[in-house]
This record gives C-alpha cells, sequence and structure tokens, in this order.
C-alpha cells in the first residue's frame, strides 16, 4: 500500500533529502503509506530464540505481512532493515485503524482541504483526522541523529524520542531512536511507538487548534500499547518506575490495591491534570485502568467525548488552560454521570474490583 518512495516532502519546508543531509551516516529508506509518511533507518534486528512471547508476536505479524508481500520467508531469524520498515508501516496503519474504530469515524468524514465542512459538520482542516498532512514517523539507530534533527528543523537540542507538531503544514511528527533507554528491544519500541502515535493522532483529531485534557488521551494510549505487550509497555515520559519492582508491568493488581484502600483520584481530579511530562507513574496507571473501563463498558462516550472536546472554540480563539478544563468538567459531567451505579468513580470501582485480580 505505499503511495510513494523516496525523496518526498516532510513538514514545514523540508523534505527527505533535507533529513538525509542535515543528519548524515544513517542509511535511510523513506515510504508513504495512506495515513503516513515514514523514514526509517533502523539496522537489522536478531530475533531472540529464548524470548519466546517476542517470537511468537513477530511471527504473527509476519503472517499477516505475507498477505501484502507473499515471498517472505516462512521461517525468519533476523529481521533486516528493509522488513523492520515493512512492519512499522504496517504496525502504523494498524494503529490509525484502532483509532478509527475508537472515535468511530472513517476517511470519508472528513474534508479534502482547509474552510470545508463534512456532512455540514466541522471535522477539520484536511484528510488525515481533520489534518491537513500524513502523520510523520522517523524511527533511526542513534540518538545522536535526534539531536542533528532537532538542531536542524526544530531550533531545539536533546536525544530523547520527540512528539511535534509542524505548525504551518499539519505535520505531526513522532521519532526515536533505537538507542533511546530500553528501544534496543524491538517489542519495547513496539509499545512506545503505539503509545506515542496514539497520542499525536488523538491529539490530531479534527485538526490540532489546542490542548486537550491529559487523563483520557493517555489512558487510551497506555489502553492500545498494552494491547501488544503489556510487561514492556510501562513507560511514562520520563520511565518513572522501580526497575526493581517485578510486577512494575502489572497495572490490574496495582490499581486494585488502590480502589480497594480507596486511595485513587476522583474523575475531576483527573480533568485538573496538567502535561503527562509531570504525572507521576501512578497517574499513568489509572489513566489507563480509566480508559479499560471506558472502553469496554461505554465506548460510545468516549467517542462523543473526544469528538466534543475537540470542537474549536468560537472564532477560532486559543482557549485558556482554564476553559480546556471547564469545558471538560462540563462534557465529563454529561457523559459519565452513571446515576444507577452511583456515579463515574462508583461505576469505575465496581469494573475494577470485578475484573481486576488482587494479586
Amino acid at each position: 500500500g505505499y503511495e510513494a518512495m523516496g525523496n518526498f516532502r516532510w513538514a514545514d519546508g523540508h523534505g527527505t533529502q533535507n533529513i538525509e543531509d542535515a543528519i548524515g551516516g544513517e542509511n535511510f529508506i523513506f515510504v508513504e503509506t495512506k495515513h503516513f509518511k515514514i523514514g526509517c533507518s533502523l539496522p537489522s534486528y536478531k530475533i531472540s530464540r529464548e524470548d519466546k512471547i517476542e517470537k511468537k508476536k513477530i511471527e504473527s505479524e509476519l503472517k499477516e505481512l505475507r498477505e501484502f508481500l507473499p515471498n517472505i520467508p516462512k521461517r525468519i531469524k533476523t529481521l533486516d532493515r528493509w522488513l523492520r520498515l515493512h512492519l512499522y508501516a504496517m504496525r502504523a496503519e494498524k494503529v490509525y485503524r484502532q483509532i478509527q474504530d475508537l472515535l468511530q469515524v472513517k476517511d470519508d468524514d472528513f474534508p479534502n482541504g482547509p474552510g470545508q465542512l463534512k456532512n455540514n459538520k466541522y471535522m477539520g482542516e484536511g484528510p488525515f483526522l481533520g489534518m491537513t498532512n500524513k502523520f510523520a514517523i522517523l524511527l533511526v539507530e542513534q540518538e545522536s541523529a535526534l539531536g542533528r534533527y532537532r538542531s536542524a528543523f526544530m531550533k531545539q537540542s536533546g536525544i530523547l524520542p520527540i512528539r511535534h507538531l509542524f505548525p504551518r503544514d499539519g505535520v505531526m511528527l513522532f521519532a526515536v531512536a533505537q538507542q533511546n533507554d530500553g528501544m534496543g528491544s524491538d517489542t519495547s519500541m513496539h509499545c512506545l511507538f503505539v503509545y506515542a502515535l496514539s497520542k499525536n493522532i488523538l491529539d490530531g483529531y479534527k485538526y490540532y487548534r489546542h490542548s486537550i485534557s491529559t487523563w483520557l488521551p493517555l489512558g487510551v494510549s497506555h489502553y492500545l500499547a498494552r494491547k501488544v505487550d503489556m510487561k514492556r509497555n510501562y513507560f511514562t515520559d520520563k520511565r518513572l518506575y522501580d526497575s526493581n519492582d517485578k510486577n512494575i508491568w502489572n497495572w490490574e493488581v496495582k490499581t486494585r490495591k488502590r480502589i480497594d484502600h480507596e486511595y485513587f483520584p476522583s474523575y475531576m481530579e483527573m480533568t485538573e491534570w496538567g502535561e503527562s511530562t509531570t504525572l507521576k507513574y501512578s497517574d499513568h496507571t489509572m489513566a489507563w485502568a480509566r480508559a479499560d473501563f471506558l472502553l469496554e463498558k461505554h465506548p460510545d462516550l468516549v467517542a462523543s467525548w473526544f469528538a466534543q472536546m475537540q470542537e474549536p472554540f468560537p472564532d477560532g480563539i486559543a482557549p485558556t488552560v482554564e476553559q480546556i478544563k471547564e469545558r471538560d468538567h462540563r462534557i465529563s459531567k454529561e457523559l459519565f454521570e452513571f446515576k444507577d451505579s452511583g456515579g463515574f468513580d462508583a461505576a469505575f470501582s465496581n469494573y475494577v474490583k470485578k475484573n481486576y485480580s488482587k494479586k
């Protein structure tokens, strides 16, 4: 399903050739899928025979990939650089479909360009869930490559993974290096990939005009990433966890303990949260648990919450943080009343006690 390969425009005044020139030392492959621009310089990856879980996961993905590329050998011991690109392209489109299903939308629900309504409704400024251009993904080998990209095209410094909006072209970028902490494992990178890409796609829904409340997009992103491998998706933005805790991945048990001791944030407290980078590890687990409850029991309400939160404010004004919180308070009260269950917090607590084990 690739629509272009090689040299093409990337974002806000730079293209793929500019990226290669600025970074240097990385052997890139650039492709476009239906919804993504992807640049990949990841090296080959040897599939561990001892890691049975990863081996089974990758074999399942390769089986799926053979529907598009039937010449892939039946037995693969090493993912070469092209095969890694194919897998990440397939993974990206899978995330896109998952988000579309979650938001209860399809490609035809969005306009072809700026200033258009779709079915008499505002659905953004372009065909990519409302964004004007495709979402961008940059997968590199060295941390220094992220640093050179940041310096050249974002006028910033740093070597950590990137989530960034290029406003002129309306491009949301996610970039990560194999040398970043924990990313030597393809499965761990896959988990972070799903987590960060989900956040970008949700932010771009109906066009990125303003930030929305943190708690539900964060929870949904973890929800999807944990579908890949719950033991390897314990990443927060700063990886705030105790690596000596062997059960750090077991968010169900950790959530259950908090519910049993009635030591958890109310949903109204969660609407007051700031950026995900300011949150504690326990906040991430609670955001995931709320999303798990809502997506499993009330998916229509999740779609409605995102649709209403992403509506532009009157006259296109840039809302304040307080205005975003006020909107979330109002929408959450309307959607998540659950009077027959004693309210959102009570219904959530009951779900956890019924579905999450104590140990």
